[in-house]
């Protein structure tokens, strides 16, 4: 089932579209994020809404999976459950990183904001837009869409 989500995600019109419009949301209801990006844990950019040209998705989508991976081989080895997010401070801004509920790591909302933003507020913001990706598309927790 793996493979078969991979590639539900990468290629879905549908997928893309509810998570387009879920960041779309997030980026409404928090004037500082300044992207979003959901990515495969192998690096492939599958939905990303960015307010200008500075960021490139598709290399972003392949450091966040490799942060993630790393971050929950730290997790790991300190013998915590898992890694759910990773968060990158600044001067210049802030970045979230966090597993979709719902996908077991597979999927990766990236968050990308300036500092105008607390970081309560953005982790708020951005948990409630995973969930709500999570809600809209009926993720399972073996990562699939259920029928």
């Amino acid at each position: 089932m793996h493979d078969d989500s991979m590639r539900l995600w990468r290629e879905s019109p549908v997928f893309k579209a509810v998570c387009r419009a879920e960041m779309d949301e997030l980026r409404n209801s928090t004037p500082s994020v300044q992207a979003g990006i959901i990515a495969t844990a192998d690096g492939f950019d599958v939905a990303d809404v960015c307010v200008n040209d500075t960021y490139s998705p598709a290399r972003l989508s392949a450091m966040a999976s490799s942060m993630m991976a790393l971050a929950g081989a730290v997790a790991r080895e300190v013998e915590y459950p898992n890694c759910e997010s990773l968060i990158v401070e600044s001067s210049g801004g802030k970045t979230i990183m966090m597993s979709l509920p719902g996908t077991d790591g597979r999927l990766v909302l990236l968050v990308i904001a300036d500092n105008s933003a607390s970081f309560g507020m953005l982790l708020m913001h951005a948990r409630q837009c995973a969930h709500r990706i999570q809600k809209r598309l009926n993720l399972t927790t073996d990562g699939a869409a259920e029928s």
